[in-house]
């Protein structure tokens, strides 16, 4: 029996550290709970994106992100389409949106749902967005550029929020 250690099995033993750590983290999330429409605390039930930042090679998009489930630290919501990933190989596409965790409300968040979890990325405090009830647009347009199902997305240019 050989004493040397072989590539395989060093990648095997870090492919086994990465499983371990991904459960770890992901088992913290163990209190998510989806809220249906205007279940849940007194929080708005929107936020409205009214621009696209980005998080390294991450793009949220613009629109209404609705207020979707919550977890011990936080509540999060939904973008309106999936978050894009840009790439050299060209991009993938995740679902995700806005983290508003509930110590500090006014440091937002972006997540994504990866490997059977929610991962919080980033931060989007300095991006232009406005909480509230469900906004009414005023001018909408379609939008094609969700590569999953080919269908259109509504994307509303501007808001007006309902009080």
């Amino acid at each position: 029996m050989s004493s040397r250690i072989t590539f395989a099995t060093l990648a095997g033993a870090g492919l086994l550290a990465a499983v371990s750590l991904l459960q770890t983290a992901c088992s913290a999330e163990g209190s998510y709970s989806p809220l249906a429409p205007g279940e849940g605390p007194s929080l708005p039930q929107v936020v409205v994106l009214r621009d696209e930042p980005s998080i390294s090679t991450m793009h949220f998009p613009r629109g209404v992100y609705r207020l979707e489930a919550q977890d011990n630290a936080g509540y999060y919501y939904r973008a309106p389409r999936r978050l894009m990933k840009h790439a050299f190989a060209g991009f993938q596409t995740y679902d995700g949106g806005i983290y508003v965790s509930k110590r500090s409300p006014q440091k937002l968040r972006g997540y994504l749902v990866w490997a059977g979890g929610r991962t919080k990325i980033g931060d989007l405090s300095s991006a232009h967005l406005q909480f509230g009830a469900t906004p009414e647009p005023t001018s909408v347009s379609a939008n094609f550029s969700d590569p999953e199902d080919g269908r259109p997305a509504l994307v509303a240019d501007e808001f007006e929020p309902t009080r």
